[in-house]
């Protein structure tokens, strides 16, 4: 992830395509506030409600910033820390009660690591950009949320089967997240000198190879029987020389 400037943020700040999308992603940083206390009241439907409208910010600010040209590096940077915020919070409120809600809870903050000691490098491949996994996750984590807390209110067994199913769906999802996460957090200076080994390695390579052959040949050299020996070795010569030829000539025919 690259570091955004004061300029950047100033422009992104003042961007009016923005604002929309960017209040939509910020709302969710108040999820962790609404939803608990509403669930601790016994109020399932304004529950359930809020939960879904919290869960529809994440799926429309995409889909508005791009229909309104107002994609900014500060909307990207929003979007992901509103959804940690957000998601981590819940969690942490419903772990009392579910236990296992733990689990996403250690991925979620695992990724956020991830994300906070790639921005720091300013040196990684992330550009800051959700992953395709990070948002398909994104509605198993909701479900299982909004489920949970479903569970606090109602002992109905429902409840129950769509939360776990939801938490083993995300779960595997999370760990995917990371691993590209984690490759993507890796230097790109590191890249590139992985990149370089690997040529170095082919070269030395092939550079065996044709000293292994002039050994061939010299050791041929040394041999009692000069004549025939040198006439083997134009064949051998020749013959390496005609692959060459029909190597150049496929190369072109192509």
């Amino acid at each position: 992830m690259k570091n955004i400037n004061k300029k950047e943020i100033l422009k992104d700040i003042k961007n009016p395509r923005a604002i929309i999308p960017n209040l939509l992603s910020a709302s969710r940083m108040f999820a962790p506030l609404i939803i608990p206390p509403l669930a601790l009241s016994g109020n399932i439907p304004l529950v359930l409600l809020t939960s879904s409208a919290f869960l529809l910010t994440d799926f429309l600010d995409g889909k508005i910033a791009r229909a309104l040209n107002g994609q900014t590096k500060l909307g990207q940077l929003l979007d992901q820390v509103s959804d940690k915020i957000c998601s981590i919070g819940l969690l942490v409120a419903l772990i009392p009660t579910i236990p296992l809600m733990a689990v996403p809870l250690v991925l979620e903050s695992t990724i956020a690591l991830i994300n906070t000691k790639s921005a720091l490098k300013n040196n990684s491949k992330n550009d800051g950009k959700s992953l395709q996994s990070g948002r398909i996750k994104m509605w198993p984590l909701s479900i299982s949320l909004i489920s949970g807390y479903g569970m606090i209110l109602s002992p109905a067994l429902t409840f129950e089967i769509i939360t776990y199913l939801s938490l083993t769906a995300t779960a595997i999802l999370e760990v995917i997240n990371i691993k590209e996460y984690h490759e993507l957090s890796k230097p790109e200076n590191n890249i590139k000198k992985e990149k370089q080994t690997d040529t170095i390695q082919t070269e030395n390579s092939k550079l065996k190879e044709k000293q292994k052959e002039n050994n061939i040949l010299d050791s041929i050299e040394q041999c009692t029987d000069i004549d025939a020996l040198k006439e083997a070795k134009k064949i051998l010569t020749s013959s390496s020389k005609s692959e060459d030829k029909v190597k150049t000539y496929q190369k072109k025919k192509r």
